[in-house]
């Protein structure tokens, strides 16, 4: 499915078959956008998910989180810092959406 939004254009899928139980989503990222309260980003790609917020909270002092869901469902162990080199390659290949994200908080 591809959504023109302005100057962009946003690539998806439906999840409505999930939804009904009628199908599955392909294997590859998604990405979530969290406007509200705590801002932030997160890709999820198999069993790893990525969490950028864009300001420190109380609650969520770290900025950059990553979890092995797999191995932590709960999100209770941020590798970030154990696994530097994932994280970096999620980083990097996710830049661009990233950057438009914060750009939409401006």
């Amino acid at each position: 499915m591809e959504v023109r939004t302005g100057l962009d254009i946003v690539h998806g899928e439906s999840i409505v078959p999930i939804l009904k139980q009628t199908g599955e989503l392909k294997p590859q990222a998604y990405f979530t956008w969290f406007p509200h309260l705590i801002p932030a980003v997160s890709v999820r790609q198999g069993d790893w998910e990525l969490i950028r917020r864009f300001e420190p909270h109380p609650k969520y002092p770290e900025t950059v989180e990553l979890y092995n869901l797999k191995d932590d469902l709960g999100e209770t162990r941020n590798l970030a810092g154990a696994i530097r080199t994932r994280m970096a390659l999620s980083l990097s290949r996710n830049t661009s959406v990233i950057r438009k994200a914060e750009t939409c908080l401006r």
